[in-house]
């Protein structure tokens, strides 16, 4: 995805909107996902490996340029307590 892509996503869970559903596949350990690999992806490089800074985003202007550990800790929380659905889905 691009930065723009990314940081979207990011404004989007600060804004409560929910994600699509990640779908699993559940018939071994560890899970594989099916759906939603990109997403995570993207969380992941943004909240954990800091690998992106907010770029181009639509409505939440004050936090344009910042990385994740730039952010409000209020933000943050948001972000790491936005809930996240998943359906796994086993065999048979």
């Amino acid at each position: 995805w691009s930065a723009k892509q990314k940081s979207r996503l990011i404004e989007s869970l600060l804004m409560n909107i929910p994600l699509p559903i990640f779908y699993m596949d559940g018939s071994r350990m560890p899970w594989k996902i099916i759906d939603g690999l990109q997403r995570l992806t993207v969380l992941d490089e943004f909240m954990n490996k800091n690998l992106f800074a907010l770029s181009d985003l639509q409505y939440q202007f004050d936090i344009e340029g910042l990385y994740f550990n730039d952010l409000p800790f209020s933000y943050q929380r948001k972000i790491r307590t936005f809930v996240i659905e998943a359906y796994v889905i086993n065999p048979g």
